[in-house]
């Protein structure tokens, strides 16, 4: 048996023995300090993992001498990129193309819903988050969700700015990286909403993208639909609010007066990111209906 063939085992087994990008035993309660990065000291990190297992999978396709790609073991040699046996002589290098989102994972074949890495433009390093492969063709890429009243969020601007919570209950993923998920194509915004276990609800958006910091994480979107009441049409072209950062129109601070963080105006119709389970003001709410369940989730226009 060849060099070659005993790779192709192994990489076979290799392939089987995985699950990619997929993250089945994330736990960790990314609280304080409330960074995201903090998480990827407990796992292989993922530009190599995404670049070994890129490497198996364009091996095991250089059989096939049609679509012959060829990325060389770290032990064949180099000359201005990988240069292969001679008997693969007329493979080529097939450049990575790492998934910006959760769209391009299950573009990619992954259709169970869970914790994958991305590389939205703007991140090379990657990003852990929640995808939802099922709902409506599946693709979300979730940058909000609340399940219960496990994670306060009512916190500052850095908090918000990088991203807090746990992506197998309560989190926001980070206002900087709803900018780069957001800024990279043309998104589109789904919202679901439950004030019991049996009554749902929900509402799309065909247009949604929020701003850098220096613009405040000033909030655009449009193309409402969908069954509950437009609630957040209300808060679009403003600036973020939190705790210690008042960007609201009117003269009371909204964040504080209703502790969450949101793009309020005077001060809401939607409040997504108030307190759990609390029936006053603060709560979490749509259009005055306060909710046991919220999340939302972009995935770019289907054309």
């Amino acid at each position: 048996m060849g060099q070659f063939a005993v790779f192709l085992i192994f990489a076979s087994s290799f392939l089987a023995s995985t699950s990619a990008f997929k993250k089945t035993n994330f736990r960790k309660q990314m609280d304080f300090p409330a960074r995201f990065s903090d998480f990827r000291r407990n796992h292989p990190h993922p530009v190599d993992e995404h670049s070994q297992m890129q490497l198996r999978q364009e091996v095991t396709d250089a059989r096939n001498p049609d679509t012959c790609h060829c990325m060389c073991q770290a032990s064949w040699s180099y000359d201005s990129g990988p240069v292969c046996p001679n008997y693969y002589r007329n493979c080529s290098r097939l450049p990575i193309k790492r998934p910006r989102d959760c769209q391009e994972m299950y573009q990619r074949g992954y259709n169970t819903t869970g914790v994958y890495v991305i590389y939205p433009d703007g991140l090379p390093q990657g990003i852990y988050v929640r995808c939802d492969m099922e709902t409506a063709g599946g693709g979300w890429t979730f940058i909000q969700r609340r399940v219960n009243g496990d994670v306060d969020f009512y916190r500052d601007w850095s908090d918000y700015k990088q991203g807090f919570g746990d992506l197998d209950g309560n989190f926001w993923i980070g206002n900087d990286n709803i900018h780069l998920l957001t800024a990279q194509d043309h998104y589109q915004l789904r919202i679901d909403l439950s004030i019991s276990s049996t009554n749902t609800t929900y509402v799309m958006y065909s247009s949604f993208n929020v701003g850098d910091e220096n613009s405040g994480y000033i909030l655009t979107g449009g193309g409402y639909s969908g069954i509950a009441v437009d609630a957040l049409s209300y808060h679009f072209r403003l600036q973020f609010s939190n705790k210690d950062r008042d960007n609201d129109v009117g003269d009371a601070n909204c964040a504080q007066d209703n502790k969450g963080g949101w793009w309020y105006n005077h001060c809401y119709m939607s409040n997504l990111n108030g307190v759990y389970g609390s029936s006053k003001n603060e709560g979490l709410n749509w259009f005055s209906i306060y909710l046991v369940y919220a999340d939302m989730k972009v995935r770019k226009m289907l054309i």
